[in-house]
């Protein structure tokens, strides 16, 4: 049935700089992101343009700074950084807002955060990055240059929304000259049971995505689940040679709600291994100006009133973290 599983796309005709948009190939992709949109919020991708050695450095990158002892780690603390860089503790987020962290159900879950050096700006969310002392210098460089490797990817699957959301192709140039594009390291402990009731224990709770678009590279143990439009729960497999892309919050509301931004959770397995996966959260640049895409517009619709992306970011920011909330009111005082 329609929605019930995540389709596969070969993106290979719109990948690069040089990609013919007005192609029946490039339109054939396009065409192909915009039925996943609308059905289930999320898809593979294939033939994306980066080579299985480069993928799989990032993940041993990840590693080498999670098997850091955690007081390096907690050098980096998040905590430490107005901008929002750096090292998140076991159990201290709390992505389900309908579940009481403070109760002792925070995420079972690792994460460091990084973004581009940008600095100055509108917002705090701008500004250097936050790294463990006990990181090199190849290392930082290493994992930047994956960040504008991924980047780059995002900008072409952007332009192959493109045709469907009814504007130019160099239409998201603009909005990300300067962009609010975020790369997440994860890492989730192994079950500490592997009976059938640890394979139902939330590792992240179910939320959906802030901004505009994901893509997550994850590693092969697996864990991730989609709820698709019936409300059921499909598991997200590990497939080799792909990425996963999925839709945020602001994609949906400048689609009128007609592209889906998913639930999606992350349950333990049961495996005694350690699960890595890599988001990269692709977002614009803070001061853009949303509203409703031209294709989206509907008679008798109203379009989603103009907002500033900076703005919704930094408050779903500040929702979910309490450090942020902490600040916010010693500013204020």
């Amino acid at each position: 049935m329609e929605g019930r599983e995540i389709p596969v796309i070969d993106v290979g005709a719109v990948i690069g700089d040089n990609t013919d948009v007005d192609s029946e190939a490039f339109r054939a992709v396009a065409s192909q992101i915009d039925h996943a949109c609308r059905t289930i919020g999320f898809f593979y991708i294939t033939n994306f343009g980066v080579a299985d050695d480069l993928m799989n450095r990032t993940l041993l990158l990840a590693r080498q700074l999670f098997d850091l002892p955690l007081e390096e780690k907690e050098k980096a603390s998040i905590t430490k950084s107005p901008n929002h860089r750096g090292y998140v503790g076991m159990g201290i987020e709390n992505i389900d807002d309908t579940i009481d962290a403070e109760a002792g159900h925070g995420d079972l879950k690792e994460a460091f955060d990084l973004s581009d050096d940008i600095h100055g700006g509108e917002d705090k969310l701008y500004g250097p990055n936050l790294w463990p002392p006990a990181l090199d210098e190849k290392w930082r460089n290493e994992m930047m240059d994956h960040y504008h490797r991924m980047c780059k990817l995002c900008m072409s699957i952007l332009r192959a929304f493109t045709p469907s959301l009814g504007v130019s192709p160099d239409h998201f140039e603009e909005m990300y000259e300067r962009p609010l594009a975020a790369l997440r390291l994860l890492r989730y402990p192994p079950s500490k049971s592997t009976n059938k009731k640890a394979e139902h224990q939330l590792a992240c709770g179910t939320h959906t995505d802030y901004g505009f678009i994901t893509l997550l590279q994850q590693d092969n143990v697996g864990g991730l689940q989609v709820q698709n439009t019936m409300g059921e729960w499909v598991d997200a497999l590990p497939i080799p040679n792909t990425l996963l892309i999925n839709l945020g919050d602001m994609m949906s509301a400048v689609t009128n709600h007609q592209y889906v931004a998913t639930p999606h959770r992350v349950l333990q397995n049961g495996t005694t291994n350690y699960r890595y996966s890599i988001p990269l959260f692709f977002n614009p640049q803070w001061s853009t100006v949303l509203t409703t895409f031209p294709a989206f517009l509907r008679e008798g619709v109203e379009p989603v009133p103009p907002f500033v992306f900076g703005e919704h970011l930094t408050a779903r920011l500040n929702a979910t973290y309490s450090h942020r909330r902490e600040e916010k009111v010693k500013d204020s005082a």
